[in-house]
């Protein structure tokens, strides 16, 4: 503590003084101020009289009102720092291993807080809603983990553009994207894989192209119109092969063969064949009538 009379400290005198002082030191809380007028220019532990205020740096010159050197208060601020003026919301605090902070709002709801012993920072919205808005920039949201997103009622992403949906390898390109536009949807993977329960699709026009296609099924069903296919080369295996026609059966063809291991049954009301140039029926028995 320092001591001292009103004969070596002339800046403070019996009445007190009123006045400036230069804030030379800040430390443990307490404002150590040099007052015109000491001796050699003393620093003197002030404290902070004016609610609210934490912009106050080394080199501003502050009020001061002061009986005497065990009570002084700063009371006003004249002029700020260069660093003050420049960053008046900056609050700097050392955390320790297990430090907590926490941010509460005027009617002591809390706002923010943050764990070093559990390494987690919350942002809290007792009421409300939470926006980011970034009018002439990107809003970016990076971590080295997982990102989750999670809504009690529904998640909801809209874009004027487009939404798009990536995983890249580990040289940062690409392999797997899913755009969704205005007027088409784009994906792209090396293997595509979809299992649920229940599937239904309708559209106007479906087109498929691919190299191969294989498809197991339990029972397939077609309902259309007309079904129309080209290819170099059908083929068909099944134990049993039914086919019902109500109208006409037609086949046209270069060759055709026909070969049953057993039997072979040709039924009609009226039968006709007809051959151009040859016709021969070979059999060890052939029974006409």
């Amino acid at each position: 503590m320092l001591t001292a009379n009103a004969e070596t400290l002339c800046g403070i005198t019996a009445n007190g003084y009123l006045g400036p002082a230069e804030v030379c030191e800040i430390r443990d809380g307490a404002y150590y101020l040099s007052i015109p007028g000491t001796i050699e220019r003393l620093a003197v532990a002030g404290t902070l009289a004016i609610p609210g205020r934490s912009d106050i740096r080394v080199g501003s010159r502050v009020l001061v009102a002061a009986q005497h050197l065990d009570d002084v208060y700063i009371i006003g601020v004249l002029e700020l720092s260069a660093d003050a003026s420049h960053d008046s919301t900056q609050h700097n605090i050392n955390l320790q291993p297990n430090d907590k902070v926490r941010v509460f709002s005027e009617n002591r709801d809390l706002l923010f807080e943050h764990d070093s012993s559990l390494g987690v920072t919350r942002i809290h919205v007792p009421v409300g809603d939470l926006e980011f808005i970034a009018n002439h920039g990107n809003i970016r949201f990076e971590s080295a983990g997982v990102i989750q997103l999670y809504g009690a009622d529904a998640v909801q992403v809209r874009s004027k553009n487009a939404i798009r949906l990536g995983v890249e390898d580990q040289t940062g390109l690409a392999r797997s994207e899913y755009v969704l536009g205005s007027r088409d949807q784009r994906i792209e993977t090396p293997q595509l894989r979809v299992r649920t329960a229940s599937l239904q699709a309708q559209a106007s026009e479906t087109r498929f192209t691919s190299q191969t296609l294989r498809g197991r099924f339990g029972s397939v069903r077609i309902v259309a119109q007309t079904i129309e296919s080209v290819a170099d080369t059908l083929i068909r295996k099944a134990k049993n092969s039914f086919a019902r026609v109500t109208g006409l059966w037609q086949v046209k063809s270069e060759q055709i063969s026909c070969e049953s291991r057993s039997s072979m049954h040709l039924k009609s009301k009226n039968a006709y064949i007809k051959s151009e140039d040859d016709m021969k029926i070979d059999g060890q028995q052939i029974h006409l009538g």
